[in-house]
């Protein structure tokens, strides 16, 4: 019978000790994904209106920056998307731009990196919203490797 009841200690302690486990974890995560998502999430510097000029975005001593050409920014033209490290090395860029308020598509495009190491481009172009002008979210991703979250940026513009 001891037996058995030892058992049964060793099952409640064990219950107990999980439960606690569990609780401790649930009240840390969110502190532990807002450190390493902030780490990696750059804010957008004000003002910023990509038709006026580059547009930038900061966290510490990081910095993406953003320019766009033409800068009025039409649709169903191409579009050359010029992007500025600072502070960030990265493998491989990808600019992901999706409508504000409406789907307009999957339009990803993966940047090519210039010869100085911190700048990339890409060509796109803007599907046609036949609502008349659209707000776009232009995001810009970093990656260092594989394994590794990537910093992001994103940018807000209007294009008719």
């Amino acid at each position: 019978m001891t037996g058995n009841k030892t058992i049964q200690h060793i099952k409640i302690l064990t219950g107990i000790a999980c439960s606690l486990g569990v609780l401790i974890l649930l009240w840390k995560l969110p502190d532990m994904l807002e450190s390493t998502q902030s780490s990696r999430l750059l804010t957008v510097v004000e003002p910023c209106d990509l038709k006026q000029s580059d547009c930038k975005a900061k966290y510490d001593k990081k910095s993406i920056s953003l320019n766009v050409s033409p800068s009025f920014i039409p649709s169903m033209a191409p579009l050359t998307f010029t992007v500025v490290l600072d502070n960030i090395q990265a493998k491989t860029v990808i600019l992901e731009l999706k409508g504000k308020e409406m789907f307009m598509g999957i339009n990803k495009v993966q940047l090519s990196p210039l010869p100085d190491g911190i700048t990339w481009k890409g060509t796109t172009e803007l599907a046609v919203c036949v609502t008349g002008s659209m707000v776009w979210l232009a995001s810009v991703l970093t990656y260092t490797d594989s394994t590794t979250e990537p910093h992001k940026a994103t940018f807000e513009f209007e294009s008719p």
